[in-house]
């Protein structure tokens, strides 16, 4: 049966990919004709065009003169890969926003999230949704009040978890896959390793949600709260590998 498979991309910077440095690619980066996005600029806004390294996230063009990408493209082509159907296609939407809080994932971002994920299952054939994946939560960190850390931490996790809800109830039990920070980066304040701890209790109090771990994972020196473009590659194979554990895959330990 024709039609897409439809894969989720929210977060923040993280999401969109901001990582730079020596990238050897895990997957690979050319055009693949299978696998297509919603646009988001110009002419090419709410079309369905091809994916590239670089997607259209909400406010940050395509950037094809260097090399920064998102873990989002590798990570699908690493599904279609291993389980698109003969005769049907990936389709990317690109939802996440730099320097995005879990507060406005509530609001005006979910929404621009659901109008897109309405338009990819509005068209022609038969389409599903195939996963929900997020790289969040810095910006919550980052802006947890220091003298009330518990509040703050609270506060992220009742939105993380009220988002999952709002998810579910408007698309399905559609797979999360939540992933962690830059390991260096978290280590150095309390109220960041707090809010990724919350991060992994949403995923492990959920149903069909999978915490991704970032272990051994490098940032980039000079903003070591982004991944460099190698940790977003290898990023992308840990998705991929928390996606297989939460259909019940068999799965490798993640690299």
């Amino acid at each position: 049966m024709r039609g897409f498979d439809i894969l989720i991309q929210g977060g923040q910077s993280n999401g969109v990919g901001r990582g730079v440095g020596k990238l050897i690619w895990l997957t690979d980066d050319r055009l693949d004709r299978r696998i297509f996005q919603i646009g988001r600029f110009g002419d090419e806004d709410r079309q369905i065009i091809p994916a590239f390294p670089r997607l259209h996230f909400r406010l940050t063009k395509p950037e094809p003169f260097n090399n920064r990408h998102t873990y989002a493209f590798s990570l699908a082509r690493l599904y279609a890969a291993e389980y698109l159907e003969e005769g049907r296609s990936v389709l990317i939407i690109p939802a996440a926003e730099v320097g995005s809080s879990s507060e406005r994932w509530l609001g005006n971002l979910y929404e621009d999230m659901a109008d897109r994920i309405r338009l990819a299952l509005a068209q022609e054939g038969e389409n599903r949704i195939i996963w929900y994946s997020e790289q969040q939560g810095e910006w919550d960190a980052e802006h947890t009040p220091k003298l009330n850390i518990a509040a703050g931490v609270a506060r992220f996790k009742a939105n993380k978890l009220a988002f999952l809800e709002k998810l579910r109830s408007d698309f399905g039990d559609i797979p999360a896959m939540l992933g962690g920070f830059v390991p260096a980066w978290a280590a150095k304040r309390e109220w960041r390793r707090q809010t990724e701890a919350a991060i992994r209790e949403v995923c492990a109090s959920v149903p069909n949600c999978a915490y991704v771990p970032t272990e051994g994972l490098k940032g980039v020196p000079q903003m070591p709260v982004h991944f460099t473009s190698m940790g977003l590659e290898f990023l992308a194979k840990r998705h991929f590998a928390a996606f297989q554990s939460l259909r019940g895959y068999r799965s490798a330990t993640p690299t």
